[in-house]
């Protein structure tokens, strides 16, 4: 008898090793399928262009690519800001969501499944990124932000830079790795006639 609970042991043991690995391929290998890798923002990153950008209460935070949430988390803890992370991947959405959840801040924290490409940019004051350069999503994301952003409100990038001929404007490089952008005045031309 005490061989089959051995071997019944062992079984459940090496099932759960197999799945927990499965679940660690999954995050670090779901950006050949989702276009994005996982490494989280380091919080001291968050924390310095928070700064940079003086956040305050009743502004609107996005961050595209939000994975797990942590940049969304810590501002909304720490600077009362309303907060939208759009995420493609499934698993990674419904984790943030439940974490959300757990830390009862689904009223200042949302997060949307969907593709960045998609999201409407009006409303935010403030777009963190932490994108990849090499794939030209960075491009299609500051011609996105030029056309849906106010005039004024900031991209702030981890790591990765926007072309200079993107049309956005680099205001301050922080610690060579955290790039923060403006979205220039839009020019209206009348024509008289």
């Amino acid at each position: 008898m005490w061989r089959i609970a051995v071997i019944l042991f062992a079984y459940l043991i090496s099932m759960g090793l197999f799945s927990l690995a499965g679940f660690v391929a999954y995050f670090f290998l779901s950006g050949f399928i989702f276009g994005a890798g996982f490494q989280p923002t380091p919080t001291e990153a968050i924390e310095k262009a928070a700064q940079t950008l003086r956040l305050r209460g009743g502004m609107v935070v996005y961050d595209l690519g939000s994975g797990l949430g942590k940049v969304l988390f810590h501002l909304s803890k720490k600077y009362e800001v309303k907060c939208v992370g759009v995420e493609i991947d499934p698993l990674k959405f419904v984790l943030s969501s439940l974490i959300a959840r757990i830390k009862k801040l689904e009223d200042k924290v949302q997060f949307i499944r969907g593709n960045i490409l998609d999201f409407d940019l009006s409303n935010a004051d403030v777009v963190f990124l932490f994108l990849s350069s090499e794939t030209g999503i960075m491009e299609k994301i500051a011609s996105k932000a030029l056309v849906e952003m106010k005039a004024g409100s900031k991209l702030v990038s981890y790591i990765h830079e926007f072309d200079k001929g993107s049309g956005v404007f680099l205001e301050q490089s922080i610690g060579g790795n955290i790039h923060v952008y403006s979205v220039p005045l839009r020019e209206v031309i009348t024509l008289n006639r």
